[in-house]
């Protein structure tokens, strides 16, 4: 008589499902040290950021509550113009 496989259904030996696991751990390792860092540099960014200015892409003088754009007018202008 011939010794008993030891594959699984889907042909695998135990060896390849433990690598594939090893593989499985890393690569998740790997992706929450990508977000880690790409939220560390953006956290990082924003907190250096003066949103004070009037100036900015995200300026409170540019952009009123509802989100669209709001003439900049120069301030030696009078209202008339």
């Amino acid at each position: 008589m011939s010794e008993p496989s030891t594959l699984n259904v889907a042909g695998r030996s135990p060896e390849d499902i433990a690598a594939q696991k090893k593989r499985n751990i890393w690569l998740a390792l790997a992706l929450i040290a990508f977000v880690a860092l790409v939220g560390l540099t953006s956290a990082i960014r924003i907190s250096n950021t003066d949103f004070s200015k009037t100036d900015g892409f995200y300026s409170k003088a540019a952009i009123d509550k509802g989100g669209a754009s709001v003439p900049v007018l120069d301030p030696a202008s009078t209202p008339d113009e």
